[in-house]
């Protein structure tokens, strides 16, 4: 069970920082 929600927490983080770097790449251009 830890392990499950381990490797969602890195899904989930690495897809918000993946949105974030978007986000910054769009607001600079």
């Amino acid at each position: 069970m830890d392990l499950l929600m381990g490797n969602y927490y890195l899904a989930f983080t690495n897809e918000s920082l993946s949105m974030a770097h978007f986000h910054d790449i769009v607001m600079i251009n």
